[in-house]
């Protein structure tokens, strides 16, 4: 996680992307450093404190009740690199905050901050895709789990399994789907949204959200039958 110097100050609302939250030190709370004593939106770095606002603390309460969530579909996009995921995080929260006053329906803000969240994510595939000496990187299963472990109370994404198939072993096959697929099986199987939620993040109609799942789990069907017939034949 990215942050300033101890001589420097800066306000969330204001901050460049990536450069607006800092880690809290000797505390370990929430995901990397996120969640600091006091609030999750201080804009404070060592003894350069200033008193949240109250549009910043009403958009923590807000926030914090889908940080969870926003961490675990970060870590899925990020391919299980945990620094990536923190940053697209603190990114969604940083815009989210901004736009705050905007949002009409405070009680839709968990789809609204995922769609930030949607909406980062490509622009970080566009800006890799455009840079191809950065790399996204190969899917690190490990790594993905070890993540899981630390931020998950239980240790396990619990909707995750398809029949009697490890999470593991569904991890890896879902990374073979196509990104729409996937990305629509996690948001609806993992983080328990609905249909239109679903289809309000993605912004596509609730039929192609339904067609996306029913393709998704045929596919995932596929790759672990087929992993299994090769289990078998070696």
């Amino acid at each position: 996680m990215r942050g300033y110097q101890d001589d420097r100050c800066r306000n969330p609302e204001t901050a460049a992307p990536g450069q607006g939250w800092v880690r809290a030190p000797g505390k370990n709370i929430g995901m990397g450093g996120v969640f600091l004593d006091g609030g999750l939106l201080p804009g404070q770095r060592g003894n350069c404190l200033s008193k949240p606002t109250p549009k910043q603390r009403a958009f923590e309460e807000v926030a914090a009740e889908h940080l969870d969530a926003l961490f675990r579909t970060a870590l899925r996009y990020a391919r299980g690199d945990a620094a990536v995921a923190e940053d697209l995080v603190q990114d969604t929260l940083l815009q989210g905050l901004r736009a705050w006053s905007g949002l009409r329906e405070p009680e839709r803000a968990g789809g609204w901050l995922f769609r930030i969240l949607s909406r980062l994510h490509l622009n970080r595939l566009r800006h890799v895709a455009r840079h191809p000496e950065i790399g996204a990187g190969d899917f690190d299963e490990t790594a993905f789990e070890q993540a899981m472990a630390a931020w998950s109370p239980d240790g396990n994404p619990e909707t995750l399994a398809v029949g009697d198939a490890g999470v593991e072993r569904v991890l890896a096959a879902l990374d073979t789907l196509p990104a729409a697929w996937s990305e629509v099986f996690w948001l609806l199987e993992v983080e328990g949204y609905s249909y239109s939620e679903v289809a309000g993040i993605l912004d596509v109609s609730p039929g192609t959200i339904a067609s996306r799942l029913y393709r998704a789990r045929a596919a995932l069907r596929q790759v672990l039958a087929d992993t299994d017939a090769e289990r078998v034949r070696r």
